[in-house]
């Protein structure tokens, strides 16, 4: 048996995410209405099993790993609903589990053929990169993430950035007024790199920065100036917690992150798979 939770219930399952939400502040996102997530339990009252379906394509597997009835349930709601739903939103077909060891022995015979894929999670600690808007070379600004760059129809490329924001937050408006972010334009015309909050909590006083650079702007120091730009505006509103995740094997997001001040915290396996 599956059963989906209304918003206003899904206080009955978040004990059940407790351990994940230490370090995922998706998780804490959801819970808290900012940002897009579906959560479904073995039963409404009481629950001992969870799934929860978070953005595009993360599927977070808690408790009770034994149970047969749900783990029976999933692998066909798997394939009726939530592929559907990854097909729809995920742009190369992909989707991510996340889950503690003893759920790792199940989830095979659920979803089918899954990669392991190592993950890092690091939180800032001290600034190491100074000097950093004097690093910025000539062309470029940095600017702040507001309406008007939203709607501006000149920007050919905000395609990407509006994708990204719908990926995490439930609208653009949503992202507006409790998210924040920046971006380094050059020449007035073409965006080169963004970085802004994939999750914010006020409860946590905390939030998770996430960055992209466009190819033919890669290698010029542009990320980790804007990444530090971030950091120093995160410290400057009192944020107490900076997270960043990355993939193991992204070096170029391992090194920004180091370079600029983040310390590792966890290292974790994801597994994913493909429609």
């Amino acid at each position: 048996m599956i059963v989906e939770l209304d918003f206003k219930e899904y206080y009955h399952a978040r004990f059940l995410f407790q351990d994940l939400e230490k370090y995922i502040l998706g998780i804490t996102s959801v819970f808290e209405g900012n940002s897009t997530g579906v959560i479904f339990v073995n039963q409404k009252n009481n629950p001992t099993s969870a799934l929860m379906y978070l953005g595009k394509s993360s599927i977070f597997l808690v408790g009770d790993s034994d149970n047969s009835s749900f783990i029976k349930s999933l692998k066909l709601f798997f394939e009726k609903t939530l592929k559907p739903r990854i097909k729809e939103k995920s742009e190369n077909n992909s989707f991510s589990i996340y889950c503690d060891q003893a759920w790792k022995e199940k989830i095979s015979l659920i979803f089918g053929k899954l990669q392991p894929i190592k993950r890092k999670f690091y939180q800032f600690k001290s600034h190491r990169f100074k000097d950093w808007r004097e690093r910025l070379p000539d062309d470029f600004s940095i600017k702040f993430i507001d309406k008007n760059l939203l709607a501006n129809q000149k920007h050919k490329d905000t395609k990407p950035l509006r994708s990204w924001i719908k990926g995490c937050w439930i609208t653009e408006n949503n992202f507006l007024n409790k998210g924040f972010g920046f971006y380094i334009i050059y020449k007035e015309l073409e965006i080169a790199s963004v970085c802004l909050t994939n999750y914010f909590s006020e409860n946590l006083n905390r939030c998770e920065i996430g960055i992209y650079t466009e190819e033919k702007f890669q290698k010029q120091g542009l990320a980790k100036i804007l990444t530090t730009e971030m950091v120093d505006y995160c410290l400057n509103r009192d944020i107490e917690l900076i997270d960043w995740h990355t993939r193991e094997e992204t070096i170029a997001s391992v090194k920004i992150a180091e370079a600029v001040g983040f310390e590792l915290k966890k290292e974790f396996d994801v597994y994913q798979g493909f429609i």
